[in-house]
């Protein structure tokens, strides 16, 4: 994640969207982005779209990774912009 999870938590409020890509593999870091499954159950966030999960062309330490586009429900989340 570019700009650690402070940067991260600060700006999620004023989001609507989401592109994250979600990769599977072991590494060594002390910061994360936030776990949205609690967001999606809420109603506050729903995943909109998911390439499924693909096999990179150099592994390089990587098993595999997918694309995921999040979008914040209107009725249900509070967007700083509306």
């Amino acid at each position: 994640m570019i700009g650690g999870s402070q940067l991260f938590n600060q700006l999620l409020p004023l989001a609507s969207k989401i592109f994250m890509t979600q990769i599977d593999a072991k590494v060594d870091a002390d910061a994360y982005a936030p776990d949205l499954s609690a967001a999606v159950e809420d109603g506050s966030w729903k995943l909109v779209e998911n390439s499924g999960w693909q096999k990179p062309k150099k592994a390089d330490g990587i098993k595999r990774f997918r694309y995921l586009t999040f979008e914040r429900n209107r009725e249900n989340g509070n967007n700083e912009e509306e």
